[in-house]
């Protein structure tokens, strides 16, 4: 990321300089500044960077080309004197051209060239094309290596610009993946809180049909009592009629056979006899109601531990069937799923993305740095005489007066030049 920061950077700094003079000189250095002056000899700027500060000067003959900011380029030639002028009047207009009717007709010699690397031929001479046959004829056996270091260059920009669309595609599926990760987060806590009801579910159902064995087992507690009750009523009933039945005999004997009970007496008898049996015959009913009852309660303690103990035994199909969802545990895998399948394109491309972007760089500016050298070794003036550059030409200047001598009548003169 920082890298393809600071292409961009080094893209803005040069969209930057194109409103910027540039004075180029004859050993490939480039002086970026705002022209002043131009004249015969030398050239006055100012540093772009320090408009303000001191005013340098350049020698001609050390200077190959001057651009303007206008777009407008002079080259430096010194065939004939140039004379004093200022920037205004020094900038040359060009005149569009055929570019490929130029690089037929154009002679070749070591004069000034551009490389231009969206050029197939990779230079420009005096600004315009040439084609690669020219190309060849003046790079002679630097052609080669030209050529190789131009087709570097621009393998390396698309590495760049191709490095940097990679990594652009891996914020998108960075924003893909954030996405699948908070949708798999969703549906894996609504699988986790759907197993935690189905178990409860399961547990309360469990905890029913176990209540359902304790009722009974109440119920048959409560029947057998019952039953216990009537037996003992049934053994009472029993024992009163035999007693009034006893009773019922004697006053019959008495009254038929002794002659000492009235018929009134013996008719008390009996009665108390058929009541006794009344009651008996009562105590048998209830007492056989209460067997019932009993045997309907062991029935059911019998039943609803049957019920139990079949749903524990087939407590995972039980549990499948009435409370757990598959759909829960199938959508949670395939977020699952869609998550690793956007985490492996992201790091794909940010991976391959920065590796693009750094050998990219690496080897667009060691494929500029060649092609650049090897331009600028035929743009060198071998006549120019090396000369230093002073840091800094005072803008006034002291008057020292200067004489000659001249021819006056029959003799010389000596005249003060002003």
């Amino acid at each position: 990321m920082k890298r393809l920061f600071l292409v961009l950077a080094s893209m803005a700094s040069i969209a930057s300089a194109i409103a910027q003079d540039v004075i180029v000189k004859r050993d490939g250095e480039e002086i970026q500044c705002r022209i002043l002056e131009v004249s015969s000899n030398k050239v006055k700027f100012k540093q772009w960077k320090n408009q303000n500060g001191p005013t340098f000067v350049e020698k001609k003959a050390d200077i190959l080309m001057l651009k303007y900011e206008n777009g407008q380029k002079e080259v430096i030639s010194f065939s004939g004197p140039v004379g004093e002028t200022k920037v205004e009047d020094a900038v040359v207009a060009e005149t569009p051209v055929d570019s490929v009717a130029l690089a037929d007709t154009m002679p070749i010699s070591n004069d000034y060239l551009e490389y231009a690397r969206k050029e197939k031929s990779g230079l420009l001479k005096w600004g315009r094309s040439i084609s690669e046959e020219q190309a060849h004829s003046v790079l002679g056996k630097d052609w080669t290596d030209f050529t190789r270091a131009h087709k570097s260059e621009r393998v390396g920009r698309a590495m760049i610009f191709t490095g940097g669309a990679l990594i652009v595609g891996g914020g998108l599926w960075t924003a893909q993946y954030i996405w699948a990760s908070k949708d798999y987060d969703d549906k894996k806590s609504a699988y986790e809180n759907h197993v935690a009801e189905a178990n409860a579910n399961y547990a309360a159902k469990i905890n029913s049909l176990n209540d359902n064995i304790n009722v009974a087992n109440a119920k048959l507690v409560d029947a057998q009592s019952t039953v216990d009750g009537a037996k003992y009523a049934l053994n009472n009933a029993q024992d009163d009629y035999n007693n009034a039945n006893s009773a019922y005999e004697q006053a019959k004997r008495g009254y038929e056979v002794i002659g000492n009970v009235t018929k009134n007496q013996l008719d008390a008898a009996e009665a108390a006899k058929n009541s006794a049996a009344e009651e008996l015959a009562s105590a048998e009913g209830n007492y056989n109601a209460a067997k019932d009852g009993f045997v309907q309660a062991e029935s059911d303690v019998t039943l609803a531990s049957s019920i139990y103990n079949a749903y524990i035994a087939n407590g995972t199909d039980n549990y499948n069937k009435d409370f757990y969802k598959p759909s829960f545990k199938s959508d949670m895998d395939d977020a699952k799923n869609y998550k690793k399948t956007t985490l492996y394109p992201m790091i794909g491309c940010y991976a391959s993305g920065a590796a693009l972007l750094v050998w990219g760089i690496i080897k667009e500016k060691r494929a500029h740095k060649k092609v650049n050298e090897i331009v600028n070794r035929y743009n060198v003036d071998p006549n120019a005489a090396p000369a230093e550059i002073p840091a800094e030409v005072p803008t006034e200047t002291s008057w020292k007066p200067e004489f000659d001598m001249e021819a006056r009548g029959n003799g010389l003169a000596l005249v003060m030049k002003f």
